[in-house]
């Protein structure tokens, strides 16, 4: 069940109905799950009973189990890399819509629950029963709203112009060959780097470094590395220094701040503009 579950999650089928398809029809499937070429594939409904009867502590419990062993073959570095991804939630969202109501009226209405805004109106069915509508929206202005069955996902897009979609912030910790050692899903509308400090809890070996991208460049984050002994090889612009960082605490072990430039270990000066993130 494993095996399969993770078939569906790395070609990002869709169903377990699709899964059970698929690993019916691949050879090389069949061999992943341990199937031989006669063996009937399991119900996809099998799937969803082993699901429920794990649970998800029973498989983190699988992931620890995996790192130990990982660990006790002396195959995990201490120098650790983060970095996030989104991913797009399995719900429709052509038929949301906005409320229609007036800024002021929504404010008045809304009440905030689980980070959304919600809406309730009672009604009545064809059966005179009374029944109440439920709207969740992202902002406050109601302008992106969220599904009702997965009130989890949040409107994001990849880049400024293009398309918003509902989704999921998949983050992970790897070492310096590349094995998963900490893995958690958030809200895509929650920053990055939040998700972070959890997850280093997880790690089966004690980090000596980290490196990671500018939206891992906040001060708390810097703070609380600083504190655990690892070292923070994030890289930050000029912007965020002067608009975050007092001139006092930029004295940290790879990077050092010299009145109005920034000094690497290697006694490159990181210049202004964009190619400061890459540096």
């Amino acid at each position: 069940m494993v095996r399969a579950l993770l078939i569906c999650s790395l070609y990002n089928i869709a169903s377990f109905r699709r899964l059970c398809s698929a690993i019916s029809e691949s050879i090389v499937f069949r061999w992943f799950c341990c199937l031989n070429v006669d063996d009937p594939v399991f119900d996809h409904s099998t799937i969803s009973h082993f699901i429920e009867r794990i649970g998800r502590e029973g498989f983190a419990e699988i992931f620890r189990g995996l790192n130990q062993e990982l660990l006790r073959l002396g195959l995990l570095s201490p120098e650790m890399y983060a970095d996030s991804s989104r991913v797009r939630a399995y719900v429709s969202s052509h038929r949301l819509s906005r409320s229609g109501l007036s800024v002021g009226e929504f404010h008045e209405q809304a009440v905030v629950g689980n980070g959304l805004f919600v809406l309730a109106k009672a009604g009545v069915d064809e059966d005179r029963t009374r029944e109440t509508d439920v709207r969740f929206f992202q902002d406050r202005k109601d302008v992106l709203p969220s599904s009702t069955v997965d009130t989890d996902a949040r409107w994001r897009t990849t880049r400024p112009d293009g398309p918003g979609y509902l989704t999921y912030q998949e983050n992970i910790v790897v070492d310096r060959s590349g094995f998963i050692v900490s893995r958690a899903i958030a809200r895509s509308s929650e920053a990055e780097w939040k998700a972070l400090l959890p997850m280093l809890e997880e790690v089966p070996i004690q980090p000596l470094s980290l490196a990671a991208d500018t939206g891992y460049s906040a001060g708390q984050l810097r703070q609380s590395l600083d504190e655990q002994g690892i070292t923070a090889c994030i890289p930050f612009t000029s912007t965020r220094v002067r608009a975050r960082w007092p001139v006092e605490s930029l004295s940290i072990t790879v990077i050092t701040w010299h009145g109005d430039h920034l000094v690497c270990s290697q006694g490159k000066v990181l210049a202004e503009g964009p190619s400061a993130t890459g540096s």
